[in-house]
């Protein structure tokens, strides 16, 4: 299975650029991933609809699903993202795209791909393009990690976090 990224815009020099390549080169060695983003900048929103229509046409062609990223879909934890992407590989989903929208988000004519795919959230503040793209990257290499049982994921609560269930637990039984 590949994942394939499609972002309206190019990733310029700096952190986001390094944080990128280096999560893409984690990825690769367990699954091929693929940056699809225009050769040049895009000037206005019907070139970035038509830009993401056609990748993902191309991403459907090749038995493929979507994932499509706004601030308003549904958050998937980590494990549950895991379980998701490894029961696409399961049914033989050959790609899966992940669609990211310009300045102002996804363009309302890709509606017609969200049969083939689903609105997911990354978190619901709104994050610049390109730290989106490496919180994603980020996702997919943990959720290769849970799938390979790597011990990069810790998964379960924090210890704060425990002592607090803990204590609440006591108060209730009481």
């Amino acid at each position: 299975m590949q994942f394939v990224l499609v972002t309206p815009w190019k990733i310029s020099s700096g952190p986001a650029k390094s944080w990128t390549e280096e999560f893409m080169s984690r990825i690769e060695r367990s699954a091929p991933v693929l940056l699809n983003s225009p050769q040049k900048s895009l000037d206005s929103e019907k070139a970035i609809e038509q830009f993401l229509v056609k990748e993902c046409e191309k991403i459907i062609q090749e038995r493929g699903f979507l994932y499509f990223l706004d601030e308003r879909g549904q958050n998937l934890p980590s494990d549950k993202f895991a379980i998701e992407l490894a029961a696409a590989r399961d049914r033989g989903i050959r790609q899966i795209g992940f669609v990211f929208g310009g300045a102002y988000g996804l363009p309302a004519g890709l509606s017609s791909f969200l049969s083939a795919g689903r609105l997911v959230s990354l978190s619901q503040a709104t994050f610049a393009h390109e730290l989106s793209l490496v919180v994603l990257l980020e996702q997919l290499y943990r959720a290769e990690t849970i799938r390979s049982k790597h011990p990069y994921h810790h998964g379960g609560s924090s210890p704060l976090v425990a002592s607090i269930q803990g204590r609440n637990a006591q108060h209730r039984s009481v």
